[in-house]
């Protein structure tokens, strides 16, 4: 049986939700292209090129209204590579299948990149944005400790379970970083249901590296190490 699609709040935000309803607004881009639009005659064939072309335009890239915010879903096929990071976002990693890229700057200094197990209804985000100049965010301890605080503020009857420092090796380079789980209760995958979501968060020159995870709670012992997996095969700069 094919596994049912997630909804389109699957993807966690990097300030602590796991819904589009924040300062992330998404819009789906299925809703700009599905359905069938009555076009007004044209009086010649480059007129209706022309607007065949908007519509596979808007169908694939989309922005929030009042933001600087650009959704894009690129080609199954191909990878995607972060200019200003030099991060490489393949189709697919392990398990999982790439899905939005957003950029959260007109720069592409700030984006989060979607990738869901289907089969498993885990939803990880990968996040990639500066470092900031402000106490207490710019030290990885102090937007840790942000982060966390971010977790439990935005999602009701959220508990911090566990927390501890770990290391990872994409391509063969040591990171040190910070580990959180949380559990709570929210509607996920088309329904409420108890919930794990954990956040990992390093850095690498001048940039935070942040993974939201989410996935239901009796899914845990398979997504525990799919995770785990899926962030040492994604290789960094």
């Amino acid at each position: 049986m094919k596994p049912k699609s997630p909804n389109k709040s699957l993807q966690a935000t990097r300030d602590g939700r796991s819904s589009s309803a924040s300062r992330f607004t998404l819009v789906d881009p299925a809703c700009l292209s599905s359905g069938r639009s009555a076009l007004p005659r044209m009086r010649n064939i480059a007129s209706l090129l022309n607007i065949v072309c908007l519509f596979f335009f808007m169908a694939c890239v989309t922005v929030a209204p009042c933001s600087d915010t650009l959704v894009t879903q690129p080609s199954r096929t191909t990878t995607y590579t972060n200019a200003p990071s030099q991060f490489c976002f393949p189709p697919r990693n392990g398990s999982f299948e790439r899905d939005k890229v957003t950029e959260y700057d007109r720069q592409g200094l700030d984006v989060g990149i979607g990738y869901n197990d289907l089969k498993h209804r885990i939803a990880v985000t990968v996040f990639v944005y500066p470092i900031s100049q402000r106490a207490p965010n710019d030290t990885l301890g102090g937007h840790f400790t942000t982060c966390k605080a971010d977790v439990l503020t935005q999602h009701t009857g959220a508990q911090l379970i566990s927390q501890e420092v770990v290391q990872i090796s994409p391509a063969g380079v040591q990171h040190s970083g910070q580990h959180a789980t949380f559990t709570y209760t929210e509607t996920f995958w088309n329904q409420r249901q108890p919930l794990r979501s954990e956040v990992y968060l390093f850095t690498h020159g001048q940039r935070f590296v942040m993974y939201r995870a989410t996935y239901p709670l009796d899914q845990q012992a398979v997504a525990e190490p799919a995770i785990r997996t899926f962030i040492a095969e994604l290789a960094w700069p």
